[in-house]
C-alpha cells in the first residue's frame, strides 16, 4: 500500500492512497569500452513494461566519457 501525503501554505492539502502493487520486468544492458589514457565511454539501455504494470517503458543513456 501507498500512502503520499503533501501539505502546503499555499495549496491545499492532498492525500493519495493506492492499494495495488506491481513490478514491471525490465531487461537492460550496459557496455562500456576503455580507450587507455582515461578516456571510456559507456553506453546504457533498457526496455521493459510488457504488459504487467506499463505498456511500455524504455531508457537509453550514451555514450558518455570519463577522463
Amino acid at each position: 500500500m501507498t500512502d503520499l501525503s503533501l501539505s502546503s501554505r499555499i495549496a491545499r492539502s492532498v492525500r493519495i492512497i493506492q492499494s495495488t502493487q506491481w513490478a514491471d520486468p525490465l531487461l537492460a544492458a550496459r557496455y562500456r569500452h576503455d580507450f587507455g589514457n582515461g578516456f571510456a565511454v559507456t553506453a546504457y539501455a533498457e526496455f521493459g513494461g510488457f504488459g504487467v504494470g506499463a505498456h511500455t517503458d524504455w531508457q537509453v543513456l550514451g555514450p558518455s566519457t570519463t577522463r
